[in-house]
């Protein structure tokens, strides 16, 4: 399977448009044009980490089970699907997300290739599973939490696991104080030119108008916010309490030029957590 995604973002926002139910549009509808000029931080920019994580996942005699928790479009699944497969392992891939946007591209993208894939619409502190699972992924999704309910995930994520699975994430670690992140004004300013500059060098990006682009850039500026991630220590202390091993790996910083600010990396720091039940 192609690592690059098949679908347009003009595609991709089309499928946002019918299937947010979530007040999510403003960003399932830009983040795959964000993603086609370059500018969000993505699995892919992580992929080196993903593929060691699950270099021996493989299960001997049967299919590697693979959960995506969380997905923004079909990036996470392909990059996982990726990795196993280059190595000729069978994979039952499933993906949880709670909009039905990123379960619906990602339907569309393995379709082409006759690939099977489960997709389950629902909350990840609600979702059940018959099986275990051999690996969990996802990608910046912890920001999405609050200190007490990251506690109740990482207790999810472990009774999901067999008993020597794992769960593979990338975080960006924060200086903060702030309960959220968000661009500050200069930021968000920076971040809508770099948007413009970008499409300019990518005219094929979207048949959008440029207008209604900086519109959109400017209404995902406005409304992304996240928590922050202040401390290693602290995440593994929250994993241990729900029965997990958590190993750090430094990534470093992801080489996108631009400005800073939620989802733009800037000069962000990046670490792959790979969680041992």
């Amino acid at each position: 399977m192609t690592a690059e995604a098949r679908l347009s973002p003009d595609d991709a926002r089309s499928i946002a448009k019918r299937e947010c139910r979530y007040d999510c549009l403003w960003y399932h509808g830009f983040w795959p044009l964000l993603r086609r000029l370059g500018l969000g931080t993505a699995p892919e920019d992580h992929a080196s980490f993903y593929a060691a994580g699950l270099d021996d996942r493989g299960m001997p005699g049967g299919p590697t089970r693979v959960l995506v928790c969380g997905a923004a479009d079909s990036a996470m699944p392909r990059l996982a699907h990726r990795a196993l497969s280059d190595r000729g392992c069978r994979t039952e891939l499933v993906v949880l997300d709670r909009c039905a946007t990123p379960l619906a591209i990602t339907r569309e993208e393995f379709a082409p290739d006759g690939l099977a894939v489960s997709t389950v619409h629902g909350d990840v502190m609600e979702a059940q599973f018959a099986q275990p699972f051999d690996v969990i992924v996802t990608h910046s999704f912890l920001g999405y939490f609050s200190e007490p309910e990251r506690e109740a995930l990482f207790r999810r994520w472990a009774d999901w696991l067999r008993p020597d699975g794992r769960v593979l994430t990338v975080i960006r670690l924060r200086r903060s104080d702030t309960e959220y992140v968000r661009f500050t004004p200069a930021e968000a300013e920076a971040f809508v030119e770099r948007v413009l500059e970008a499409m300019r060098r990518t005219p094929d990006a979207t048949r959008l108008q440029v207008e209604r682009v900086r519109a959109l850039a400017w209404q995902y500026a406005e409304r992304f916010r996240i928590r922050p991630l202040t401390s290693l220590d602290e995440l593994a202390r929250q994993a241990q309490a729900a029965g997990l091993a958590l190993e750090t790996v430094p990534l470093g910083q992801v080489a996108h030029p631009g400005p800073s600010g939620p989802t733009v990396p800037g000069d962000a720091e990046y670490h792959g957590l790979i969680l041992h039940r």
